[in-house]
């Protein structure tokens, strides 16, 4: 759980807070949040040890606003600090900024940011009190503990809040949020988990056509109810993905909106891992969404305008008060050629961690197009493997989990000398070629070469690669 917040009011204020637009809300019972009246008593409570993560100062009974933020700035804090102020001129801005304030608002925006820690607080506190009372899962989300599945304990859906909301936005449209979120949750799939996905575009998304569904479920039918999300839940296996699609009718979209980030937060009771592939327009249910997302992924591509896009929903976030250190960033379109590679959108958001999503080609929309996304997460593009190391990144005990699994089997066929699947022992000889002799009856190579010093079908690196073509011309292999 986040820390404690100091708010520093004089007590007029204080007892009143309908002054500050907080209407039936008594500071007293709010247990991450501690008041102070004056800038003497919150700094020596600094100075005696508490520690704060944020402080939001309104006022003060003996001292300025500007002057207590400096003297806080001297005695060590580092942490965010938020002045609230009817004058919003450049000059006080000016000050502010001096004195070290990281925020500057007004009355009506100091409640709105209340609001949303209000909110993103008791999300918070649900999460915690769902996952105390399951059966012991990691806070990673991954079922799997101690080598034991799901099925050693109970069924995932039986866990309630077990699950993982994943939200991918961007700035701006055109970044490839949807072929990221689609071949996301096919490899996640391919892990062994339940995965939920959200059409979360309610105008224009796509997502359906990428997995060839010619008819699916839409928000239209999810949201009137819980009834269809317990079927979906339940006649999903582990390692499929389902999917909920955009609203049939565009003209709906605006309306269904508002109950979008409730679906989100009821899936994830029934769901191993729930991604919600936003829109490019941002809205409140972008904000709801990314308030109780475990992780949100921003995407941008090889536009400078996508980057700068993104910084500007950045900042929104951080008006907002929507915490940062669930975000995650990738660079698109990748490539040797490509105008902007990870270390230089690094620096443009402030030395962020960017990871790099290689450029796929042609054939990411074309298998998307066709329907044939999991096709592409399992193929060798290189997309598809980007992917996979940001899955790694993402969703580490889920792929340690899996790979774990997939070790255990390929060791217990070793041991018992089955040797490993024909597809593991195509792929250990990759670099070891057949070879054909010219003048080997196809008989021959039929029954698995030829006598000793007799031309036929060989293997090694050091053997010519050369076979007889059609009319007996020789074709290098």
């Amino acid at each position: 759980m986040s820390g404690t917040v100091a708010l520093c009011a004089d007590e007029m204020t204080l007892r009143t807070p309908q002054s500050l637009g907080l209407d039936d809300v008594a500071l007293e019972g709010i247990g991450w949040l501690e008041t102070f009246t004056s800038g003497s008593e919150l700094r020596s409570a600094m100075t005696a040890g508490q520690d704060f993560e944020e402080v939001w100062i309104v006022s003060s009974q003996d001292v300025p606003g500007v002057n207590l933020v400096a003297a806080l700035r001297r005695d060590g804090f580092t942490g965010p600090v938020m002045m609230v102020t009817s004058d919003l001129g450049g000059s006080c801005r000016s000050r502010a900024a001096s004195a070290g304030v990281t925020e500057v608002e007004d009355p009506e925006g100091f409640t709105r940011r209340f609001a949303v820690e209000l909110r993103r607080r008791a999300r918070m506190d649900e999460a915690a009190d769902a996952f105390s009372k399951g059966p012991g899962a990691s806070l990673s989300g991954n079922p799997r503990k101690e080598g034991r599945t799901v099925a050693s304990a109970e069924p995932a859906r039986e866990r309630k809040g077990s699950g993982l909301l994943m939200t991918v936005a961007s700035g701006s449209g055109g970044v490839g949020k949807s072929a990221v979120a689609a071949c996301l949750a096919a490899q996640m799939a391919q892990h062994g988990a339940r995965v939920l996905l959200l059409d979360c575009d309610l105008q224009f998304g796509m997502l359906p056509r990428a997995f060839g569904q010619e008819a699916p479920l839409t928000f239209e039918e999810m949201l009137p109810g819980t009834a269809k999300l317990d079927k979906l839940a339940k006649r999903t296996k582990a390692g499929e993905v389902a999917l909920v699609g955009a609203p049939a009718w565009l003209e709906r979209s605006e309306s269904l909106a508002g109950s979008v980030p409730d679906l989100a937060s009821a899936a994830t009771a029934q769901f191993d891992i729930v991604i919600a592939d936003l829109g490019a327009d941002w809205s409140d249910m972008h904000a709801a969404l990314l308030e109780m997302a475990s992780c949100t992924l921003f995407l941008m591509d090889q536009r400078s305008g996508s980057i700068r896009a993104c910084q500007h929903a950045l900042e929104l976030c951080q008006r907002l008060g929507i915490a940062a250190g669930t975000f995650s960033f990738a660079l698109n379109h990748c490539s040797k050629t490509a105008s902007f590679i990870p270390a230089d959108v690094s620096c443009a958001l402030g030395g962020v961690s960017v990871q790099e999503l290689s450029d796929g080609g042609p054939e990411v929309d074309e298998l998307s197009s066709l329907g044939a996304v999991k096709e592409l997460a399992a193929s060798t593009n290189p997309f598809a493997r980007s992917i996979e190391k940001l899955a790694a990144t993402l969703f580490p005990a889920w792929v340690e989990a899996s790979e774990a699994d997939a070790g255990m089997k390929d060791g217990f066929a070793t041991f018992w000398g089955f040797g490993r699947s024909r597809r593991g022992r195509r792929r250990n000889r990759r670099d070891e070629p057949f070879v054909i002799r010219s003048g080997m009856p196809h008989s021959e190579a039929a029954n698995g070469g030829s006598e000793p010093g007799e031309p036929g079908l060989t293997r090694g690196h050091r053997t010519e690669q050369r076979a007889s073509g059609r009319h007996g011309r020789e074709v290098r292999a």
